[in-house]
C-alpha cells in the first residue's frame, strides 16, 4: 500500500477523554460545509474516520467511522463529476490545437471515468488535425515563396515583379497588402480576379474573428458583429445579449422616429420594430450571422431595451451622449420612454413621431452554433 494510503496516527493528548476526542471527530466530520476544495473534504472525512476508529466501541463511533468513509467516497465521485463537467466545457469552447490539447489533458486525468478516454482521444485527434493543416499551409507558403523568388529574378523590375510581390503577400496570408497591389495592377494578367480572392479571404478572416470573439465574450466586452460594434450586456451560458456600443451622426440609427406618424402606439405595432426586423436585419447581417441570432421573448430578432432592462443594465451601459428610445410606453399613449444623453431614464416619454431621438438596437446571439462548426 502506498504511503499516502496508510492511516495517520490520531493525535490525542495524554489526558484527552473519549468524549473530547469523539466531539473533535464529529466536528471534523461536519466541517465539510466550510470547505470548498474536494481534496480537503476527502482528507477531512478520512481523518474523522480514523479518529472514530481510535475510539473503538465508544457510543456510535464505529457507525460514524463507516459513514465518514462513505462520504469520502461520494466526495471523490463528486470531484470526478466536477472535473468531467469542466473538461466538457473546455472542449466545447476549443478553437486552437492548444485548446484541444489542454482539454485532452483534463479528460486524461479522469482515467476510465464515464467516456473520458474516448473524449481524450477525440480532443487529441482534433488537435492533430489542426496541426496537420498548419503544416500543409506552411509547406505551401514555402513552395510559393520559392516559386516567387524565381519569378522575381526573371521579372526584374517589370509589372511581373509587382504581380509576384502580390502573390508573395497572398502566400504569407497578408491579404490586405496583396489586395492593394492587385487593385493597383488593374487588368494586368488576372489581377482583378486575384484582388477579389484577397477580399474574400479578408472577409473570411473577419468572420472567423467575429465568431472567436463571440465565444469568449463576457459582460462589458466590446466586439464587432455584422456592420456594427456591440457591447455585451449579459452572458447566460452560450447565449449573449448585445447592445450597439456606438451611434454616430452617419449611422442609420441616428435620430429615427419610434413610429412613422403621431398616434397611440405600442412597441408591437410601431414602425421602428418593423424596420429593425426587416431592413436592418437584412442589411446589417449576413445570412450566416442571421443564423446565429435568437428570436427573443418579444418575438424580435432586433429590438431596443425596455425601461426595466435599461435600469437593470445601467451599470454596464455607457453614455452615448445622445437620447435613444426605450420600448416602454410613456405617460401618454402616443409617447415612448427614452434614455437621455445624461444617462437618465425619462419615464414621461416623448412623442413617438419625433425624429430627434436615436435608436440603440439589441440582439441575442446563440454561440453554441459557433462551437459546433468546423474550426480552422
Amino acid at each position: 500500500m502506498a504511503d499516502k494510503d496508510k492511516k495517520k496516527p490520531v493525535r490525542r493528548s495524554k489526558d484527552e477523554s473519549q468524549e473530547s476526542l469523539y466531539n473533535r471527530a464529529v466536528n471534523k466530520m461536519n466541517a465539510d460545509r466550510l470547505i470548498v476544495q474536494f481534496a480537503y473534504k476527502i482528507e477531512n472525512y478520512l481523518t474523522a474516520a480514523d479518529m472514530f476508529d481510535a475510539l473503538g466501541d465508544y457510543q456510535d463511533s464505529a457507525r460514524l467511522a463507516q459513514k465518514c468513509r462513505e462520504l469520502a467516497e461520494k466526495t471523490k465521485e463528486d470531484q470526478k463529476l466536477s472535473m468531467y463537467q469542466k473538461a466538457s466545457e473546455k472542449k466545447n469552447k476549443c478553437i486552437t490545437a492548444s485548446d484541444y490539447e489542454k482539454a485532452a489533458e483534463k479528460f486524461s486525468a479522469l482515467g476510465e471515468y464515464k467516456d473520458s478516454e474516448k473524449e481524450c482521444l477525440l480532443c487529441r485527434e482534433r488537435a492533430e488535425q489542426i496541426n496537420k493543416k498548419r503544416k500543409i499551409k506552411r509547406a505551401s507558403v514555402i513552395t510559393c515563396i520559392a516559386a516567387l523568388a524565381i519569378l522575381i529574378i526573371i521579372a526584374g523590375c517589370s509589372g511581373l515583379f509587382t504581380y509576384a510581390k502580390g502573390l508573395f503577400y497572398m502566400a504569407a496570408e497578408k491579404y490586405d497588402r496583396a489586395q492593394t497591389i492587385f487593385e493597383d495592377l488593374g487588368t494586368f494578367l488576372n489581377s482583378e480576379e486575384t484582388a477579389e480572392k484577397c477580399e474574400k479571404k479578408i472577409l473570411e478572416a473577419e468572420a472567423l474573428e467575429e465568431k472567436q470573439n463571440l465565444v469568449k465574450a463576457k459582460a462589458g466586452k466590446q466586439l464587432k458583429f455584422g456592420t456594427q460594434r456591440w457591447k455585451v450586456l449579459e452572458r447566460d451560458g452560450d447565449c449573449i445579449y448585445l447592445i450597439a456600443s456606438h451611434i454616430d451622426r452617419k449611422s442609420e440609427f441616428y435620430k429615427v422616429p419610434f413610429h412613422d406618424r403621431q398616434e397611440a402606439v405600442d412597441w408591437e405595432n410601431s414602425s421602428l420594430r418593423k424596420w429593425l426586423n426587416t431592413d436592418v436585419l437584412e442589411n446589417c447581417f449576413t445570412q450566416e450571422e442571421r443564423d446565429l441570432l435568437i428570436q427573443m421573448d418579444t418575438q424580435d430578432y432586433v429590438r431596443i431595451l425596455s425601461e426595466e432592462e435599461a435600469g437593470k443594465y445601467k451599470d454596464v451601459l455607457d453614455t452615448l451622449g445622445l437620447n435613444y428610445w426605450l420600448r416602454t410606453p410613456g405617460n401618454q399613449e402616443d409617447t415612448a420612454v427614452f434614455m437621455s444623453a445624461e444617462h437618465s431614464i425619462m419615464e414621461y416619454g416623448y412623442p413617438v413621431s419625433s425624429d430627434g431621438i436615436s435608436v440603440r438596437p439589441v440582439i441575442m446571439v446563440d454561440c453554441s452554433k459557433i462551437t459546433e462548426e468546423e474550426q480552422p
